[in-house]
């Protein structure tokens, strides 16, 4: 039960911007293979430019640079994409990046997962299903193995249960039977609560085809 306390304001459901720290260094080694493949583009070019032994200095330099450049277009981005989200528990309402919604809005669930060998961050994409309308990003479980904090998973909770998040539809399967293979990303209501509740741990089974 969340407190009559709580449900007099506006509670935070996620961080600024939510997991971006671990959305970004989530598989290791991504970012290096990267920069090496930068730098593996940048050198031809720069060689034609500069001579002698300062041709590597210049290319290590300009790869640096966008490399950089490109981290910071990332953040940027997922700033712009996911920013930090609100919940008004008394109105139903959910409130992310200027934009506010009912919580009876929101109608798409999406498990994302950022998985190597070792460790799996876990990402719940909440959605009113336009390409421009609302969209919450919030991080079941982070790359240190740490669950949702359990008052943003009761106050998570309660937007999903008066939510009408459902599984996508076909007309090639019109029972929904395939429907996790032809919306591999996507979870029904039941399954995004028993994920907000009890997210799983990295040798836990996901509720989406494996590889998604």
């Amino acid at each position: 039960m969340v407190s009559p306390e709580a449900r007099t304001e506006w509670v935070q459901l996620t961080g600024q911007p939510p997991g971006l720290q671990s959305l970004i260094v989530g598989i290791p080694g991504a970012w290096l293979i990267g920069a090496l493949v930068i730098l593996h583009l940048a050198r031809p070019v720069i060689f034609l430019w500069v001579a002698g032994p300062w041709r590597w200095l210049a290319t290590i330099a300009t790869a640096v640079v966008l490399f950089t450049l490109i981290a910071a277009a990332t953040v940027l981005y997922l700033r712009v994409r996911y920013p930090s989200a609100l919940a008004d528990l008394a109105g139903h309402r959910i409130r992310a990046g200027g934009k506010t919604a009912d919580f009876s809005d929101l109608t798409t669930a999406r498990l994302l997962v950022s998985a190597s060998k070792t460790r799996r961050l876990l990402y719940l994409e909440l959605s009113t299903g336009q390409p421009r309308g609302l969209r919450v990003l919030v991080m079941l479980r982070d790359r240190q193995g740490r669950p949702i904090d359990p008052a943003a998973a009761v106050h998570l909770g309660e937007v999903i249960g008066s939510s009408r998040i459902a599984m996508p539809d076909s007309p090639d399967d019109p029972s929904g039977r395939f429907a996790h293979y032809n919306f591999p990303n996507n979870v029904s209501k039941e399954e995004a609560l028993a994920l907000v509740a009890d997210p799983p741990r990295f040798t836990d089974a996901l509720p989406i085809p494996p590889g998604k």
